[in-house]
């Protein structure tokens, strides 16, 4: 969050915002393919599934917010701003 937050912070949004965009359709891809090696091809035949189940609305709720709250301690907790603070400073060598 903080690669994104300074790319933005620079005037950059577009090109973040294109590098956000090309990391979602990697792991897209990596999930897609390591899915397949690890489970297998479906079945075919008969007795197969035929349609997939919906996940439901208060796991779908619960799994969006835990990730949320996630993202909100990853930018607001003080150990991490400090943490990001000291690498810019030690990246750039001004103190």
């Amino acid at each position: 969050m903080g690669v994104v937050r300074a790319g933005f912070a620079a005037g950059v949004g577009w090109v973040t915002a294109a590098a956000l965009l090309l990391v979602l359709v990697i792991a897209a891809a990596l999930v897609s393919h390591t899915s397949r090696m690890l489970l297998g091809s479906p079945p075919d035949g008969p007795g197969t599934a035929t349609g997939t189940r919906r996940l439901p609305m208060p796991t779908a709720f619960a799994l969006i917010g835990g990730l949320l709250v996630c993202v909100v301690l990853g930018v607001v907790a003080g150990p991490l701003a400090t943490l990001l603070r000291l690498a810019a400073e030690t990246t750039v060598g001004a103190r």
